[in-house]
């Protein structure tokens, strides 16, 4: 079994996002070295051919482009899965409070980031309509 993933990081990020493509398969020929090493190789190129095409189908452009993949046998009677994830949250610039490190989140309730921020207290009685 393997898994893939490529991180496409926009060269102008106000005008395009960044770029994540994530792939799982199996059939990876382990046993045999040189066949593996073409397997894989091949298998990096189509991913990064992906990526340059997403990236001219929405005339963005990458300034730097990620692949990695991993590659295991299972034996047989056991059961395999591949799993690929990425970081797919992007922090809102105003997230953090004024004067803080982003690192203050992590020991804040939802209440007090709020008040923190300056936020309306929303409870279940305000946000129906």
């Amino acid at each position: 079994m393997w898994c893939a993933i490529a991180l496409a990081i926009a060269e102008n990020r106000d005008k395009d996002s960044n770029l994540f493509i994530e792939d799982a398969g199996h059939g990876i020929p382990l046993k045999n070295e040189k066949k593996r090493a073409a397997y894989l190789d091949r298998l990096y190129r189509n991913i990064a051919e992906s990526v340059i095409r997403c990236g001219d189908d929405q005339n963005a452009r990458y300034k730097a482009i990620f692949v990695g993949c991993k590659a295991e046998w299972i034996p047989k009677g056991y059961v395999g899965c591949a799993l690929v994830c990425a970081p797919y949250v992007v922090l809102a610039k105003k997230a953090v409070p004024p004067g803080k490190k982003p690192d203050v989140l992590l020991d804040l309730t939802v209440s007090e980031w709020e008040k923190a921020l300056g936020l309306p207290f929303l409870n279940e009685e305000s946000d129906r309509p």
